[in-house]
Order: structure tokens, then sequence, then C-alpha cells
């Protein structure tokens, strides 16, 4: 969802999927409704999931204007949109998580990875929990 070309501030908003979709709600914000229609917005748990590639944006747009970002939400509200795209702008650089402490990095090395508990999870037939 983020640009992963040059490195300014407008190719950074121009090739960000998120910045777009950000856009999007604010072109074409909710229906004023009190219940949003089930048949456009599917809120179920275990509904599809997909995002637009980068080159299919025009047809995502056309064909499910009102679906930007937040998802049937309101629109952000201007700060919050400011201080996105200000953040998109500058590359999305995230902070370095904080180092973890003696006893939380002896838990965390002691759990295996992921793989190693499905395995040892699936021969246990018991469902897996991250």
């Amino acid at each position: 969802m983020l640009n992963e070309h040059e490195q300014t501030p407008q190719v950074n908003l121009d090739a960000s999927i998120m910045s777009h979709m950000m856009q999007l709600k604010r072109d074409h914000p909710l229906p004023d409704v009190a219940v949003l229609d089930e048949k456009e917005f599917d809120l179920n748990l275990n509904r599809d999931e997909f995002c637009a590639k980068a080159d299919e944006l025009d047809k995502f747009d056309r064909k499910h204007p009102t679906w930007g970002m937040p998802y049937a939400l309101p629109g952000l509200a201007d700060s919050e949109f400011a201080l996105l795209q200000g953040w998109l702008k500058q590359g999305a650089q995230m902070a370095q998580p904080p180092a973890y402490g003696p006893e939380a990095q002896a838990l965390v090395t002691g759990m295996g990875s992921i793989s190693e508990r499905r395995q040892s999870q699936a021969a246990a037939d018991e469902p897996l929990y991250l």
C-alpha cells in the first residue's frame, strides 16, 4: 500500500494506494442513511477481502466509488487526513519497536517459531493460537 518507487513527497503520495483510497472516500462520502446497504457494504467477519492493485484503481473506483478508506465508516476529519497524508509524503517511515527486556526476550525465544508451533499443534490436533 506504500510507495516502492523514488522517494519524493509527490511520488510517495501518487504511488500510495492508501493515499488513493483516502482520497476516494473524500470524493465519495458515505450516503446519508442510518444503516448502510448490506448489498453494497459487506461487513461480515468471514467476507472475502481484497486490495486493488495500483494498475486496477481506476476500474475499482468506478465499480466501488464509496469503498474508500476507511471502509464503511465516515471519512477522516481534515486534521486526520492531513496527518496521514503528511506521513505518506515523508515515506511512511515506521518507528523502530522498543527492544525486548531480557525476561520478554526469553519468553519469546522459548515459544519457537510459528511454523514449529503449527507443526506441534497440528500433531496434537489443537487449534493454533498466536
